[in-house]
């Protein structure tokens, strides 16, 4: 039946949703030092990169910091036959959305405790937002795209001793995604590549929208300096099951082969539920300081993603109302669970950078990394860019006495060209079968031509700026 069709967009669409997370980390100094900033973090992005780093900090401050995210994609899409012929090379398409803003806030304080610092706050991490041309060759994977994330919540840190800091943090983990695409109806899998040529007719746009507003989540951390000159710093994020609830809507349009048969051309299930698992992340650096203002962090990052099975869509209750002048005789009815296997893979990326005082009103910073990619090409499409990758970043803190500091960085990834031949991203595809159709029957869902072999060419850019304002005592000491 119909009700079939719409069952492989949405596992699509589920794919994507871990896209957002294969960018660099978050904030500003962070940023600009290549994400090496989890043993040697010292300013309120601590409450992201290590818990433990808030003990670097020695007076309250406030924290204010915003991104500018993008992403360049270029994808020219290649159909071949079964011998390898070219069939077709279809017009490039591009990423065409604008930047993605990132803001974050923290608020930090000792209150009078020496061995003590807390800390609030907001932080996203890094993503872009994505969307294609409507009409583009690319629409069978996504049209349109939209991740918030972000954790919000209090964090503590402690120093028992000289040597030894660790800390602790929970927070609200909120997300929302929003995704569109399109799903090919044809009469068979030999014409699916025809059918393409006339969208009003064969296409179905499909757009999901999911909510989690209800998720919690807590980080650690430790930094250990055995010697004055060395920091060794550990984080770890456990993995944050989202269960996102929002709906879905299939769009026919007028001009569609079967909108005779349908009481209206959009239809939408109001209660959906997305679920995947985020994976465990583990941050460790070590941080050296040779040189009276020089530090130096070697630090790595290992995603698990490989805990992320599957992607799973239930509640669905979606009804293809039958016009009642038609020749169906009930309406149509989706009604099942959504399993995808996700197929990701585990991943560690190495980073290096550092910083230097080199005024005592300005610090300047640089880092780089490499990241291998955790998305097999075989399963990439443009909803999903991504590939063996690395980085470089730059930037600056200029201190204006003991007051507040400005926090400039910029940051671009590379991400590897990608020249894919044996993809197994597919138009989603009903063979309608008019006569199964009337009857009732369930005609099934087959994969129709490849649409992810081609080109793709990817960089992402970051901009931020951030103002710290400080306040108050020392830890141990007097005013500032």
């Amino acid at each position: 039946m119909l009700m079939l069709a719409l069952l492989a967009p949405l596992a699509m669409v589920g794919e994507a949703d871990a896209a957002a997370y294969y960018f660099t980390d978050a904030g500003t100094r962070g940023m600009a030092r290549g994400g090496a900033f989890v043993a040697g973090v010292n300013d309120l992005s601590a409450q992201y990169y290590n818990p433990a780093g808030l003990m670097n900090l020695s007076r309250g401050q406030v924290y204010v910091n915003h991104s500018l995210v993008t992403q360049d994609i270029a994808f020219t899409r290649v159909d071949y036959d079964a011998d390898g012929t070219v069939l077709e090379t279809h017009p490039t398409v591009e990423n065409i959305a604008d930047p993605m803003h990132i803001p974050q806030f923290a608020v930090g304080h000792h209150f009078g405790m020496d061995n003590f610092m807390f800390a609030v706050g907001l932080h996203p991490p890094f993503a872009p937002d994505l969307e294609y041309p409507a009409d583009g060759a690319q629409r069978y994977s996504l049209q349109d795209s939209l991740v918030l994330q972000f954790y919000l919540g209090p964090t503590a840190a402690w120093q028992p001793t000289d040597w030894l800091k660790v800390g602790a943090g929970v927070y609200w983990s909120y997300v929302k995604a929003d995704y569109g695409l399109s799903l090919l109806t044809c009469t068979s899998v030999e014409e699916a590549y025809a059918c393409e040529d006339e969208p009003d007719t064969y296409d179905v746009d499909v757009f999901l929208t999911m909510e989690d507003k209800k998720r919690y989540t807590w980080n650690a951390g430790i930094i250990v300096d055995p010697i004055e000159q060395v920091s060794i710093g550990l984080s770890v994020l456990p993995p944050i099951k989202v269960a996102g609830e929002g709906s879905l809507t299939a769009d026919f349009g007028e001009d569609h082969l079967i909108a005779n048969f349908l009481d209206g051309t959009k239809f939408t299930d109001p209660n959906v539920t997305v679920n995947l698992t985020m994976p465990l992340i583990i941050r460790s650096g070590v941080a050296v300081r040779p040189l009276e203002g020089l530090e130096v962090e070697a630090a790595a990052v290992y995603q698990r993603w490989s805990m992320t099975e599957e992607i799973r869509v239930t509640d669905l209750q979606l009804a293809l109302t039958a016009n009642p002048d038609g020749l169906l005789e009930e309406d149509i009815m989706l009604a099942d669970d959504v399993v995808l296997p996700a197929g990701y893979q585990d991943m560690v990326s190495w980073r290096l950078g550092g910083e230097y005082d080199a005024t005592d009103w300005l610090t300047v910073r640089a880092g780089g990394y490499y990241e291998p990619t955790a998305i097999p090409a075989m399963v990439q499409a443009v909803s999903l860019v991504d590939g063996n990758k690395w980085g470089i970043g730059l930037g600056g803190t200029y201190w204006f006495k003991d007051t507040f500091s400005v926090d400039l960085g910029y940051s671009r990834t590379q991400i590897a060209e990608r020249d894919i031949r044996y993809s197994e991203v597919s138009h989603v595809l009903l063979p309608l079968d008019f006569a199964a159709v009337l009857a009732g029957e369930e005609t099934g869902i087959e994969n129709g031509g490849v649409v992810g072999n081609g080109n793709i060419k990817t960089s992402s850019q970051y901009v931020s700026a951030g103002l710290t304002f400080y306040f108050g005592k020392e830890r141990g000491g007097e005013a500032g």
